[in-house]
Parts: structure tokens; sequence; C-alpha cells
């Protein structure tokens, strides 16, 4: 059974064992993973019960403490995807967005996500307005 905690001490270990198991994120360090963690506003991370093995997080911050909500890291481990885990998490922080009364919640997809976050309601291009993005190379 997953179970489900809310803006909890999230385990650098055990963050850096999940964010492991995705060859796209080898550039994720546990110096900039502890400060992400810890400067997020909001946290959802998702445990199997049995063992206390965390199998998902998302983590959210804001700029500017009044409008705006960024979710910055959403992950499942691969051996629980298609279970409902993301869905479950990201409905989560949605809810503790709403009772925050944040205006809007910014999430940029990663390649194949974008589809499960169209089904949550998000939406591309909304009203013309376009993320954009200056990337160190």
């Amino acid at each position: 059974m997953i179970t489900y905690k809310i803006n909890q001490d999230i385990s650098l270990e055990q963050a850096m064992n999940l964010i492991g198991k995705f060859p796209q994120y080898k550039w994720r360090n546990e110096e900039k993973t502890e400060k992400a963690i810890k400067n997020s506003i909001l946290n959802v991370a998702a445990y199997e019960e049995e063992n206390n093995k965390m199998v998902g997080m998302i983590l959210a911050g804001t700029p500017d403490k009044a409008y705006f909500i960024y979710v910055h890291s959403l992950m499942v481990d691969p051996g629980y995807r298609n279970a409902g885990v993301g869905k479950k998490l990201m409905k989560t922080l949605l809810e503790e967005c709403t009772k925050l009364d944040y205006m809007d919640t910014v999430c940029f997809a990663a390649p194949g996500a974008r589809g499960f976050l169209e089904k949550l309601g998000f939406v591309k291009d909304l009203d013309n307005i376009q993320g954009m993005i200056l990337a160190k190379k």
C-alpha cells in the first residue's frame, strides 16, 4: 500500500535514490537537491508502507509567494508507474495549492509527460502566454 505525506521531511538519501533511477537527471547532485527540498514551499512524497521506501515525490516552490507556484520536480519510481502514484502526487499538491490560494500552478513537462499533465487540466500556451527558459549550456 502507498501512503502520501504532505510537507514532511524528505530524506536526501531517499530522494537521491529516486533521482538515480532517471539517467536524464544524472546532473542533479546532493548539494542542490538538498537545497531544492529545503526551499520548496510544498512537497508530497509517496512511500511504500511495507518498507517505508520513497517511490515518488513532487516539489514545488514560489518565486513571489503570492500568485504562482512552480512544480520543479515530479518523479515516480519506474517500478510504480501506471499505478496512479504520479496522479495522486499531483492532485494532492494541487489541493494544497488551492488551500493556499495560489492563482496558477506552472509545470515544465519532461518528454512524454505532457499528456499526463493535460489529463490533470494543465494547458499549453494559456491565453497565448508561453513559458520560456534561459538554460546554461
